[in-house]
């Protein structure tokens, strides 16, 4: 539970199926109904945390507001 502002840390991991690329775009919606959260897009991140499971691709994506 999270009671007043409080830093919170999301990683969304997006793999293809079956090996095959999509025929479209990929959109990924991320829901910022509470006002109590902000959010910090760093488009240039390549890692989030330590270690292999900190490692993320943020180049590789577009952020939309």
């Amino acid at each position: 539970m999270i009671n007043g502002a409080k830093p919170v840390r999301v990683v969304i991991r997006v793999d293809e199926l079956l090996n095959m690329n999509s025929c479209t775009p990929v959109y990924v919606f991320v829901p910022r109904l509470e006002p109590r959260y902000s959010f910090t897009w760093n488009p240039t991140a390549t890692q989030i945390g330590t270690g292999p499971t900190g490692a993320v691709n943020n180049p590789a994506w577009q952020y939309f507001q």
